[in-house]
């Protein structure tokens, strides 16, 4: 399929639409079928990118959800575009992707680290992108490398592409090449999102017929290499997952109607009692680690909670080898994985996530373990929990 450019026109008549213009009349029936072709040639265009490039059985298509008769969010007349992303995006969201953006500028074709928080309307997205961002962009290969040194050389040789914080910037970048903008994202690692490599094609240039099939396929070849490098981890997946999941429940909870006899404080004391966990078995764990956290040594009783390694699935768990005793925020941060213990050492594995934060220091740390060997930590449910967050046993 082509694109044309009678057909990008559309965008520039109905710039100023707003919402519903698809519903009231406002955008005619020959454009919605303008908006339609559009729409189809840069869907078809990233089908055929996967298929022409070999990439189906580990990239997969993404695109704006348009419909001829209901246009794109709310009904509006916005920009259309298509891309292509890994085949392992849920734990990373849709990034990176290679892409295709029709507009009333033109057609621009590139790659996207992740898309910049001011591109999105919906506030937990956004909150969700800054807990990937992160760990989106460790992933980036360095400057220097060999994968960031070919693709250079691609990209000057072809010449036109531009270096930016965010897609649909316009004609003029942010960065004067490929290795200034990845030191920017490695050096800085913006929580926001964003970070681009687009060729802009200004729409006198797209002409009566621009073959979006070939110029979609080859951009897919150019940045591919550069995409497969930015899969997350088993961890990485783990730990993202888990927060995903922590805030999925939060959103769930309401607040519970209380009795009027039953105060503010003593509910404060309720939700404190289920932090530090049953009491028996928080007692046993106090009296089997001395009343200290088993990674900060921390004495203060106040803040020790009992954790479970293999987590808690009745009575049967609740044994003091099942379970360590550790400081209300160490709990947190090793329920999420962020903090884990390798089974073989017993040392603290900080997850990269906190490992330039206060938590670094406890990265390699071994754990105090309890002077009863019956006491001591399971090594079987500390390798269990291990494989689950890693993906892989240490011995495989």
């Amino acid at each position: 399929m082509i694109l044309n450019r009678d057909d990008l026109q559309v965008f520039d008549r109905y710039r100023n639409a707003g919402s519903h213009a698809f519903s009231t009349g406002t955008v005619t029936e020959d454009d919605k079928d303008a908006y339609l072709r559009i729409f189809d040639a840069l869907s078809s265009a990233a089908h055929i990118a996967l298929e022409q490039n070999g990439l189906s059985s580990v990239c997969k298509t993404w695109s704006t959800r348009f419909y001829r008769n209901g246009g794109v969010q709310g009904q509006r007349p916005l920009d259309l575009w298509a891309s292509v992303i890994n085949q392992e995006p849920d734990s990373f969201g849709p990034f990176p992707q290679t892409y295709a953006i029709a507009s009333e500028a033109g057609l621009e074709l590139g790659f996207s680290v992740a898309i910049h928080e001011d591109d999105y309307y919906n506030n937990t997205v956004k909150l969700r992108n800054r807990e990937i961002i992160p760990a989106l962009y460790r992933k980036l290969p360095e400057p220097d490398s060999a994968v960031v040194h070919t693709l250079s050389s691609s990209l000057n040789d072809d010449g036109g592409w531009q270096f930016g914080i965010k897609s649909r910037q316009g004609p003029d970048g942010s960065f004067a090449n490929l290795s200034e903008l990845l030191q920017f994202l490695k050096a800085t690692s913006p929580e926001r999102g964003g970070g681009s490599i687009y060729k802009l094609v200004p729409l006198p240039a797209v002409g009566s017929a621009f073959n979006i099939e070939a110029e979609f396929s080859r951009t897919v070849k150019l940045f591919a290499p550069l995409m497969r490098t930015i899969v997350p981890t088993a961890a990485e997946r783990s730990v993202i997952d888990n927060s995903e999941a922590v805030r999925k429940f939060a959103e769930q909870l309401s607040e519970l109607p209380l009795p009027a006899s039953f105060g503010g404080k003593q509910w404060l004391l309720r939700q404190i009692a289920i932090r530090q966990g049953q009491a028996r078995f928080r007692d046993q764990l106090i009296d089997a680690y001395g009343g200290r956290c088993a990674i900060t040594g921390t004495p203060i009783i106040a803040t020790l909670q009992a954790a479970h390694i293999k987590p808690y699935d009745g009575p049967s768990t609740n044994s003091i080898s099942n379970g360590l005793l550790l400081r209300a925020d160490i709990h947190n941060l090793f329920d999420l994985g962020l903090l884990q213990i390798d089974p073989q050492s017993l040392s603290v594995v900080a997850s990269p996530d906190i490992r330039q934060s206060s938590f670094g220091k406890l990265h390699g740390r071994r754990i105090r373990e309890p002077v009863n060997p019956k006491h001591r930590p399971c090594r079987t449910a500390l390798a269990a929990r291990w494989a689950e967050h890693n993906g892989t046993s240490l011995s495989s």
